[in-house]
Formats: structure tokens, C-alpha cells, sequence
């Protein structure tokens, strides 16, 4: 059954700077446009005052045109004059209160996804606690403001992180319905400010900016204060989608040091240990808990490449879903889930619930074969004196569908039945040509195509482990340079890939030996 789903791209929102901001050097860097900034505020992220008294009524924000109360802007529906409720936002001018409680935040009451929401969130629209959890979870008022800081932290998240989690969340719930949890709950809006503070810092390495790194430390202790009681006692606190994508969140920031200095406390495989196992692998989870699951998921694959070890969940807990995928997404998170299987088939071949050889193999080419048309490229090209060929697909989940395929594809090659009797030459060679190569190119030139920073960092450890096996020339400078590229421009940690290639490609003419 192929998926009804139509790929398109949500509207691009708003872009906007803010004056007089420390920061503002490393936003304007990135953005062709700005507007005004809403006037700095005293309120923490916890949204009490410190200090100065408030006016009664407060001007209208700059950028949004939001009061506490009332929000003026446009939406699919119209003109309208939003106001904030307990019951969610609607329409004060009309007749019939209009509810719009699928535009979670204010600030992006004019920019709703245009994808639906397959599973109803587990959180409640109404601005309290999620069933199952406690109030004390959900701490902040929702209507609290910013400090320039703060909200141009929130801003780059919004704008620049966020996507980077959604590569296959077609309704953007890191992006949306993240930053919608994050005004009612401090812990995870405390997260989202401690990633976007250090990754600012790290993106402009050739200032000193004490200002950022006393932030990000202020932040980043705010938030383990609240996390830290929460993950040691037993509660269903620890099972909250707010608490899931923290953890989500600090781990993604966690990854930004060089995998040798990668301490993964935030690595926690327990942390999905209460889903029932008739509702877990790929399709049944739905909303953000599914987001966050294949985000810890696509982060424990890393780790397992670059560590040449089998991964952290365990595959017995979490049985493989026959259903028929019912959107692309769902194909791609199918495919994740046999490359966990593929990884664990070569370096942790004992590991409970794991798939013979012969029937991965057979799920990885049925995969391949039943995958929706959607998944094709729609461009493809390759110059003349260009090592890799260019190709272009629709979105972010079919580029990393397609990138998880040839990377399974890959290893089920290297550990096939008899391939690590392959001494000869002759016979190692074969393999390599007749199945590595092809999928190696293959995986290069998808990552290397596309622009999309949260796809190509997904790639990396998979370039690095499919590029060991180029003999030419062209081809090795080109993986070399796209980890280059990486590390220059957003500042993500590429030197163990590198150095695998470095190896490899110096030993070529003396050994035929790899780093698997």
C-alpha cells in the first residue's frame, strides 16, 4: 500500500533579528532579512519577575503584536483577533468563538504546519499537565515574556535546531510542538536555551564570548536541577513527552564533542522502557513520542558506527512492526529500524531478537522494492569531471530513508556468510566492487546533494564508514572535503570520521585492510 500522503514543505516563517542583541553578529550572518525585536523584560524563563515592576498593561510586542492577552495577525482563516484562553486561542471579533488550538504558540499563530497530526498529542491543548504526570512538571506561565537573549535563543532553536530533530517528522514536532510545551515547562525550555547558547558560541569561535558560555552553563544547571530528581525516583514524570524530548535535546547537544570526549549521559535507552511492546518499533507510537524515540534511535546508531559496537536498545523489547507503513515517514523509520538490526547483525551478532542474515537481507531489498514512488529523486544529474553524481529528493525523510538503505546495504555486505574468509585479493576485491562500492557512491552522493544540515549530519559517520573503501583520487577528496565543510560551517565534530579516512586512504597501497 503506498502512502496518500503528499510531500509538500511547510510555508517558511518569518525572519527576524533583534537590535541591540549580543548575539546579533551570528544571527544577521545567517538570515537575508530581519524585523524589530520585542522590547527585554526582566522575567526569566521560569516567568517571574526579577525585579522591575511591570505596567499594567504592557505594549504590544514588536514582532508578534502579542499582549499577554491578545494576539493580532493573520491566519488560513483571516484577520483575526486571537485570544489567549484556557480553551486554546480564539477568535474575539466573532460571533462564535472560533478554537485554533492546533496553533499552539503565539508565535506561530500565523504559521500553522501544513501537515496533519497522524495521533493526538499526549499532552493536553489546554494548558495543563498531561495525564499520568505531575503539575510541578509544567511550571511556567505560558503567556510570560522574554528576554532579548532569551527569545533570540528560542529563535535560532526555532529557526535552525529544531528542523535539524525533524528530518523524519513531517509535522515538525521538534520544531512546533516542542516550543509550544517549552512556554508552559521550564526544564525543557531550559534545554532548548543551553543547545542554542553553546551552538551560537561554537559558531563564532573567533570571538571570545563569555557572555554565551555563562549562559549556556546557567541554562544547562537550570535544567539538570529539575531533570536530575525526576530520572532518579520512580515516576510517570519520566515518561512525559516534555521530559522525553529534553532528553532528546540535551543529547543532541551532548553530540557536539568529538565522539572520544562523548561522555552519552544522555544516552538513555530506559527512558522508552515504559511503551508497551505490542505499541513500539517504528509506526505505533505516533505524535512527539515518536519523534523523540527515532531521534535517540538515529543518535544510538551513531555512536554504534563510530564505536564499531552493536547498539544500546535492545532489540528483544522492541519488536519489528509487520503493519504496512501508512505514510513515507513511517517507510523511513522502517528502514531505520533495519539498520539498527544491520549494525547489531556485525557487531553484536548474539544480541536477543536480532534477524538472521538471510531474512534482514530479504526485508532490506522488499523495503527498496515496496518503497513509495515518492522516494525517487526528482533530479538527478552527473557532470562530467564530477566524482559523485548529483541527487536530489523531496524531503528530509526521504533523503535519510534512502541514506539508512544503502549504509544497510552495506554492512549486510560486509557481513555476509563468508566474507570474513575472504584472505585472497582476488575475492576480497570482488565484494568490494559488486556490492560496497555501488552503495558507498550511492549514500555519498545523496548526503553530498542536499543542503539540509540535520541530513547531512546523520550521514556523516555513514559517509565515514562507506567512504573508507574509494580508491580514487577525486573520490577521497570529496568525502574529506564534505567533513571539512561540516566542521567549518556548523561547527560539527568531525575529526574521528576524518581520521578513519585518513587511515584507510594512507594504507591503501600497502594493506586491503578496513576499519569496519
Amino acid at each position: 500500500m503506498r502512502s496518500k500522503r503528499q510531500c509538500t514543505f511547510p510555508p517558511p516563517t518569518r525572519a527576524f533579528t533583534f537590535r541591540y542583541s549580543k548575539l546579533s553578529a551570528v544571527s544577521q550572518s545567517q538570515q537575508d532579512e530581519g524585523s524589530r525585536s520585542p522590547e527585554s523584560s526582566n522575567a526569566g524563563p521560569d516567568g517571574h519577575d526579577h525585579g522591575t515592576e511591570r505596567s499594567a498593561e504592557p505594549e504590544p510586542c514588536e514582532l508578534t503584536g502579542v499582549t499577554p492577552t491578545i494576539i493580532h495577525g493573520q491566519s488560513p482563516l483571516g484577520n483575526l483577533d486571537l485570544v489567549l484562553t484556557p480553551q486554546g486561542l480564539v477568535d474575539s471579533t466573532a460571533s462564535q468563538s472560533v478554537h485554533l488550538t492546533q496553533y499552539c504558540s503565539p508565535y506561530h499563530a500565523s504559521f500553522p504546519s501544513p501537515f496533519p497530526v497522524r495521533h493526538p498529542a499526549p499532552h493536553s491543548a489546554d494548558g495543563q499537565s498531561p495525564p499520568g504526570s505531575r503539575s510541578r512538571l509544567y511550571d511556567r506561565d505560558a503567556s510570560a515574556r522574554f528576554t532579548t537573549e532569551e527569545g533570540e535563543l528560542l529563535q535560532f532553536y526555532v529557526e535552525k535546531l529544531g528542523p535539524w530533530l525533524d528530518v523524519t517528522s513531517p509535522e515538525r514536532h521538534f520544531t512546533y510542538t516542542v516550543t509550544s510545551l517549552a512556554l508552559r515547562c521550564s526544564l525543557l525550555l531550559y534545554a532548548i536555551l543551553a543547545w542554542s547558547a553553546r551552538l551560537i558560541r561554537l559558531l563564532d569561535k573567533d570571538r571570545h564570548r563569555p557572555d554565551l558560555e555563562e549562559d549556556e552553563g546557567k541554562f544547562y544547571q537550570h535544567c539538570l536541577q529539575r531533570l536530575i530528581p525526576i530520572l532518579d525516583v520512580e515516576s510517570t514524570e519520566v515518561h512525559d513527552d516534555a521530559v522525553l524530548a529534553t532528553i532528546g535535546i540535551l543529547r543532541m547537544s551532548e553530540q557536539y564533542d568529538e565522539y572520544d570526549t562523548d561522555q552519552q549521559f544522555h544516552l538513555v535507552p530506559g527512558a522508552f522502557s515504559h511503551a508497551d511492546t505490542l505499541e513500539s518499533a517504528s509506526t505505533l507510537l505516533g505524535g512527539l513520542r515518536e519523534a523523540t524515540f527515532f531521534s535517540y534511535v538515529r543518535a544510538d546508531i551513531r555512536m554504534a558506527i563510530l564505536g564499531r559496537r552493536g547498539t544500546r536498545l535492545q532489540l528483544d523489547l522492541w519488536p519489528f512492526d509487520n503493519g504496512c507503513p501508512s505514510s513515507d515517514a513511517d517507510w523511513t523509520h522502517r528502514m531505520t529500524w533495519l539498520l539498527v538490526h544491520a549494525i547489531n547483525l556485525l557487531y553484536a551478532p548474539t544480541s536477543p531478537g536480532l534477524f538472521t542474515h538471510e531474512k534482514l537481507a530479504r526485508l532490506v531489498d522488499e523495503w527498496q522494492v515496496g518503497k513509495p514512488t515518492t522516494f525517487k529523486p526528482y533530479f538527478y544529474d552527473w557532470p562530467d569531471r564530477e566524482a559523485f553524481p548529483t541527487v536530489k529528493l523531496l524531503c528530509p525523510w526521504h533523503i535519510v530513508g534512502l541514506q539508512f538503505y544503502h549504509a544497510a546495504k552495506i554492512l549486510l555486505a560486509i557481513a555476509g556468510p563468508g566474507s570474513s574468509q575472504l584472505h585472497d585479493l582476488v575475492g576480497y576485491s570482488k565484494l568490494v566492487e559488486g556490492e560496497i562500492l555501488l552503495h558507498s557512491r550511492m549514500l555519498c552522493a545523496i548526503s553530498f546533494s542536499n543542503d539540509h544540515f540535520g541530513c547531512r549530519i546523520n550521514a556523516s559517520h555513514l559517509v565515514a564508514m562507506g567512504a573508507q573503501f574509494f580508491t580514487g583520487r577525486q573520490e577521497q577528496w570529496r568525502a574529506m572535503d564534505y567533513f571539512n565543510v561540516l566542521q567549518t560551517t556548523m561547527a560539527w565534530p568531525s575529526e574521528v570520521c576524518q581520521d578513519m579516512l585518513r587511515k584507510a586512504y594512507s594504507s591503501r597501497a600497502e594493506t586491503t585492510s578496513y576499519t569496519f
